[in-house]
């Protein structure tokens, strides 16, 4: 046989005899996460979303996450060409690429502070031009030195920290529940554009490396300029918006909110603590941390490491490039496209709750068979590795519907960005831990079964502890 045909061959007869299982056993999971229906929900009758000022702003916060994360991912992509110019050590370029997460870190659990003190609107703003700013000013601080640049990343990071907790912020007053799936998956569509659109950057970078920076660097600035006229921290504070679409979000969010004080139902939580320790020993706010902490394990690893993976399968230093784009743009198709599905399953009387772990069990259950694939029949060629990390990385594009919403769920009003900058905060690890663990796996057993093991592991955890503990539903305000 053909020493190429041979492989794929094989792959293509694994690949039939697991996919009717994996099919019928994710089916039966899904039927046993959804449940009963649950009595008609309460609140005002669904609106149209088309064209109106909230999806407009939610558009707007789409757009800024494409800016975040290609401002994020671009340093990967400009790091080869910039050593090479630079003659930078391994262990310099180990520090620059690291550094960000040192800002990142810090200002996740300031965002909600921030926002009741300057309005989150402004401070989106203004975390947007500080990054922007230093974006634009790497190629210089590389320039100059390695400590500059170093300092220059940690300023973005600083920056950068702070986006995800106020954009949650922003969309607990502008996302009705029944829509607050579509909403949320809709602004958290951008993290993968964004990273394609970085990595779709590398024929620039190869020129001139700095282009990179400057060309996301001016485009945040730009974003800037129209938020400040277009962006507005609750709906009945601006001008010119359709009476009617405010009246509606207002009572939409404050019927939930009755709900959690009238009945004993999903929707009726304990507040949550107001002390820190307490608060991490909350079953539903464990939930979230916990399904937030296992499922960034396996997308930082394929971030990471998917480039490393296709080579050691004989792919094409030219090809990785194109191949590790497909995951991001199946996780962005799957992200959108099942919020859609699971607003209309919420409409139609199904709750939060239930909708939640839905997604969830399709998150974690999901890419567990094509990691339990890749274990059991490791792929031998690049193209059907490709295929089950897009399955991998396409179903965890749920979780957006999944605990990423349910945050939102229990937060309570005006406290999202706390309780996502403790979240983030958390699952942060993952990306620092994860690639440790990887690195340690690889230069000592040589094995990508493991690597594959410990996501699959994790999925699990999450999956059982998430069915356990999830809540949905409007509770009492918090102070962290």
């Amino acid at each position: 046989a053909h020493p190429t045909i041979e492989p794929l061959a094989r792959d293509w007869r694994v690949c039939t005899a697991c996919s009717g299982a994996a099919s019928a056993w994710l089916g039966r999971a899904v039927h046993l996460a959804m449940g009963k229906k649950s009595p008609s929900r309460g609140g005002p009758p669904e609106a149209p979303l088309w064209g109106t000022t909230r999806l407009k702003t939610v558009l707007l916060l789409s757009v800024c996450n494409v800016i975040c994360y290609a401002d994020r991912v671009n340093i990967g992509v400009a790091i080869i060409p910039m050593t090479q110019e630079l003659t930078m050590s391994k262990t310099t370029e180990t520090l620059v690429l690291s550094s960000f997460f040192w800002g990142y870190l810090v200002t996740q659990t300031l965002a909600g502070p921030l926002c009741r003190m300057y309005n989150a609107a402004n401070v989106l703003i203004g975390a947007v031009l500080v990054w922007s700013l230093m974006t634009i000013l790497t190629p210089a601080a590389a320039h100059h030195s390695t400590s500059v640049l170093v300092a220059t990343r940690v300023v973005m990071g600083l920056g950068e920290g702070l986006s995800q907790p106020v954009i949650h912020q922003l969309l607990s007053a502008w996302a009705p529940p029944i829509e607050r799936s579509r909403l949320v998956a809709i602004a958290s569509a951008g993290q993968p554009l964004g990273t394609v659109a970085a990595m779709l950057s590398s024929p620039i970078a190869a020129r001139h490396w700095p282009s990179v920076f400057y060309y996301f660097g001016i485009a945040g600035v730009i974003w800037c300029v129209v938020a400040v006229w277009s962006l507005h921290s609750r709906p009945d504070t601006v001008n010119g918006v359709d009476p009617t679409e405010v009246d509606y979000i207002e009572k939409s969010i404050t019927a939930e909110h009755d709900a959690a004080s009238t009945r004993k139902t999903d929707s009726s939580l304990p507040p949550l603590p107001t002390n820190i320790g307490k608060l991490l020993l909350t079953k539903h706010f464990a939930a979230v941390y916990i399904a937030h902490f296992c499922t960034n394990w396996s997308i930082y690893i394929v971030i990471s490491w998917v480039p490393t993976y296709l080579s050691s399968l004989g792919a094409s230093l030219k090809s990785v490039g194109g191949f590790a784009v497909m995951p991001y743009l199946c996780y962005w198709v799957i992200d959108v496209g099942w919020a859609q599905y699971l607003d209309r399953q919420i409409i139609a009387g199904t709750s939060l709750r239930r909708a939640r772990i839905l997604s969830m069990t399709v998150c974690t259950i999901g890419p567990s068979f094509a990691l339990a694939w890749m274990i059991a029949y490791p792929p031998q060629t690049p193209y059907m590795a490709i295929i089950l990390l897009c399955w991998v990385l396409g179903t965890n594009g749920t979780a957006h519907s999944g605990y990423w919403a349910n945050i939102l769920d229990i937060s309570g009003e005006g406290r999202s960005a706390d309780l996502l900058g403790v979240s983030n905060t958390i699952a942060t690890i993952p990306g620092i831990v994860g690639n440790i663990w990887v690195g340690f796996v690889l230069a000592t057993y040589d094995s990508w079964e493991l690597v594959w093991m410990s996501a699959l592991v994790l999925n699990f955890v999450s999956f059982f502890v998430f069915r356990a503990w999830c809540r949905a539903g409007a509770a009492a305000p918090i102070s962290i």
